[in-house]
């Protein structure tokens, strides 16, 4: 994996799923394993919506025949996700390309990702987080506001852990 100034290589070698993951550079502390993505229309569908709105990392072994339209149906469900997706790991001609389901789509279609190989895909887990508002004293309120605008300035320079992908969720205490 590359960002332009530093260069990383996963070393497992022994699986290309922790391989993948690895080289990804997506959060690894909650992962999931799915195998392959069936090939029914529906059963892809209801797997894919249910890992990207999963809390957890999710990883899927796909064909080189089915990479591309799986990658159209995740942009499809969510636009612009960050996703990674590795071919022919474990292997001398390996390529890792973390980014934008549309930026890959786009690789793809440019011949920069061939559809060749074994491929693991990879998408990035929701995270939820909770801020209790009700007490939070007015400078802890300031602070919290604050960090919210500079999550919205860094999601403007495509961070490559994309913090639109956080689900804050206020716990508001009505009486």
């Amino acid at each position: 994996m590359s960002n332009g100034e530093y260069f990383s290589d996963a070393i497992t070698r022994c699986n290309a799923a922790l391989t993948a993951l690895i080289g990804s550079g997506l959060p690894s502390f909650q992962f999931m394993f799915l195998g392959f993505i069936p090939k029914k229309k529906n059963e892809k569908f209801e797997v894919i919506k249910s890992a990207l709105e999963s809390d957890k990392t999710s990883i899927f072994y796909e064909s080189p025949y089915r990479i591309k339209s799986t990658i159209e149906l995740i942009d499809e469900l969510e636009e612009d996700r960050d996703i990674s997706i590795g071919r022919e790991l474990t292997k001398k001609f390996e390529q890792i390309e973390h980014g934008l389901s549309s930026d890959l789509l786009k690789k793809m279609n440019d011949g920069e990702i061939k559809e060749k190989g074994e491929f693991v895909l990879i998408t990035l887990q929701i995270i939820y987080s909770f801020v209790d508002i009700n007490h939070l004293s007015h400078p802890h309120l300031v602070v919290l506001l604050s960090q919210v605008q500079l999550h919205d300035h860094l999601e403007q320079y495509h961070q490559p852990f994309r913090l639109r992908h956080y689900k804050t969720l206020p716990l508001i205490d009505f009486l």
